[in-house]
């Protein structure tokens, strides 16, 4: 996914370059932004934010709140989420005979 992300961005400068645009990375986002931007729904984002799991900004009233979360809070939330190598499958007969005692002496 970090692969395709930097591949868009690079697209996107050479883009600015050619209309001659200097490109200017918003240091907050939107909770749709943040979407794009990690891939996750906003659904996600938005119960990670209410959670407190995501630090954000609420930028509108308590009645109706309008959050924005600065890049490198999801940029860090994403590293700390990061799966490490997953564990070796597991049988499930293996598991069944275990289950029903066939495992048992």
């Amino acid at each position: 996914m970090n692969e395709q992300m930097n591949e868009l961005r690079e697209r996107v400068e050479n883009i600015e370059r050619r209309l001659g645009r200097p490109r200017v990375e918003q240091e907050y986002l939107s909770i749709k932004e943040a979407k794009v931007y990690t891939g996750l729904s906003d659904d996600h984002i938005r119960r990670a934010v209410l959670g407190g799991t995501l630090p954000a900004s609420n930028v509108g009233t308590p009645d109706r709140a309008l959050y924005r979360i600065r890049r490198s809070n999801i940029d860090a939330w994403m590293k700390e989420r990061e799966a490490g190598p997953k564990p070796p499958q597991r049988h499930k007969k293996a598991e069944a005979a275990v289950a029903m005692g066939a495992g048992c002496s």
